[in-house]
């Protein structure tokens, strides 16, 4: 007996068994034992040998087990869903074929039944590809079924594992059992498709390029990740056995899939909500580096993901290019390596290091000459400036009097001296009218002049003036005052007028709170 592991066509195998375990049970109500069992010998494996799992022609994954055996060892199946539902509906469709509804007398139920038994057992054909290590299963898969769904990464890489598992006489049940199986495949979490930049794909395929460039120390392209984890880590000159690497990679991705399920208004589940705010995902290596070893304590640990996330905020808005950010990810990778226990210090030293365009640090004057003197609104996007306008608000509460109360995700932007401004904010009295015009208009976009209200809240306030006017009955100052419970909004409403000084002014203060929450580089500690 030779068992082999299936790249592909493991539900289609599955189904057959089905569909044979059904059909023996209608020929055995029937009155077709011998066909019945015959049918039986499809399923089941004969000999010494065939003991255990091994008894079965076909093994399904550990989630599909229990309803699997329950449906092909007891020959039945209640009505339901999954496995035994299709059970129920292969045994009903034919049972009904055989009897004709009824109507089919016993002669012709034999015949029917043993017109089934020569279908399955000698008319229907598996075609199976076996492949060795030489055989490149991504693209074979891909050519075979270029219309279906394409094979992934991890499906890749797990067939890859366990057949190295077998060639090593490794316990490649166990490590399935009680690793893969439970970290990847036990939900769908890792199946999900999602967007990082401009590309859609599994978690499972995200995960292992991060984990790649975690381990290489250097990017993965994403149609490279199989070949890059074949060469490179299973077979490479200094590859982990079997043993060690299964277990190490399965508690990497627990550890990434943790990074969804931090408790709000921790600095870790503030980091991880920013960087989305930001759509960056290349310094996820490092990210999930700093998470996993265990010669790092908590504190470095957020020292320095705090330095990496300033790096990032401040370099978002300043709107520098992000074209380099591999090369600086396989520097910072290399830096904690040296020293997992201060990867704290080697981060912060690293990105103190450079002063090129492409990797600088911004400085608090480079900070506060954009927030300060130009467009926030406008020259990034929508989702960083809600992050830069929500660290605000978290800046003013004091932790110890404020309520804790979490900010609501979906927030929208609200300009106080609106973009539309000329039929209720007339300009003031003054002789160049043109210059008073290029001045509001410098000044709309600006940090000072925006903050967070709900959607509803936002539509209500429009374009109404500052103050209850016969034009603006609707009160700008008045509404922010009675609806929103935002800190920012409270100390915003202080105010009985609202014009470019004030903006000046509160764009200063938005910024003071800005730089404090992203230290910069010459920042202590």
């Amino acid at each position: 007996m030779d068992p082999r592991l299936v790249i592909d066509g493991q539900q289609r195998l599955t189904t057959l068994q089905i569909i044979l375990s059904a059909a023996a049970r209608v020929a055995q109500e029937r009155g077709a034992g011998d066909v019945s069992r015959e049918l039986v010998e499809l399923i089941f494996n004969r000999g010494r040998a065939a003991d255990g799992d091994l008894r079965f022609k076909v093994w399904p994954s550990r989630r599909d087990r229990r309803e699997f055996l329950s449906v092909v060892e007891k020959g039945t199946a209640a009505n339901g869903t999954g496995i035994p539902g299709a059970w129920r509906y292969f045994h009903d469709r034919i049972d009904q074929w055989v009897t004709d509804d009824g109507e089919a007398d016993a002669v012709r139920q034999t015949e029917r039944i043993e017109a089934l038994q020569t279908c399955l057992d000698s008319l229907l054909y598996d075609v199976s590809i076996n492949l060795d290590e030489s055989d490149n299963a991504k693209v074979i898969f891909e050519t075979l079924n270029a219309r279906g769904t394409g094979l992934g990464a991890l499906d890749l890489v797990k067939n890859a594992i366990f057949l190295q598992a077998e060639r090593d006489n490794a316990p490649a049940q166990s490590l399935h059992d009680d690793h893969w199986e439970p970290t990847f495949e036990a939900d769908d979490y890792w199946l999900e498709e999602v967007r990082q930049g401009r590309e859609r794909r599994p978690r499972a395929d995200w995960f292992l390029m991060h984990w790649l460039a975690m381990e290489l120390g250097q990017v993965v392209r994403a149609d490279k990740l199989f070949d890059s984890f074949r060469k490179d880590v299973l077979r490479g000159p200094s590859s982990p056995a079997v043993e060690e690497l299964v277990p190490r990679l399965c508690q990497d991705a627990r550890t990434m899939r943790s990074f969804d399920s931090f408790d709000p208004g921790t600095p870790e589940e503030l980091f991880f909500s920013r960087l989305e705010a930001m759509d960056t995902t290349t310094m996820l290596p490092i990210v999930l580096l700093l998470f996993r070893s265990a010669e790092l304590d908590m504190a470095r640990r957020r020292r320095a993901l705090a330095a990496l996330e300033s790096w990032l905020v401040r370099r978002a808005i300043l709107r520098l290019t992000a074209k380099n950010y591999n090369r600086t990810l396989t520097s910072l990778l290399t830096a904690i390596k040296d020293n997992l226990a201060r990867a704290d210090e080697a981060v912060v030293r690293e990105l103190r290091s450079s002063q090129a365009t492409t990797a600088v640090w911004p400085s608090d004057a480079d900070i506060r000459a954009r927030l300060e003197q130009g467009d926030l609104y406008g020259y990034v996007g929508q989702p960083r400036v809600r992050m830069l306008l929500e660290a605000c608000e978290l800046d003013v509460r004091d932790p110890a009097k404020t309520e804790a109360i979490a900010l609501p995700a979906g927030l929208s932007i609200e300009h106080a001296l609106p973009q539309s401004w000329e039929e209720h904010w007339p300009l003031p009295q003054g002789e160049d009218v043109e210059q008073l015009r290029m001045n509001r208009e410098a000044h709309i976009n600006r940090v000072g002049n925006l903050t967070l209200v709900t959607q509803p809240l936002n539509a209500s306030l429009s374009n109404a003036s500052w103050l209850r006017s016969p034009t603006s009955p609707n009160s700008k100052r008045n509404e922010l005052a009675k609806r929103s419970v935002l800190l920012i909004n409270q100390h915003l409403c202080q105010h009985d007028d609202w014009n470019e000084q004030l903006i000046d002014a509160r764009g200063a203060e938005l910024t003071d709170r800005i730089l404090r929450t992203w230290p910069g580089p010459s920042a202590d500690g």
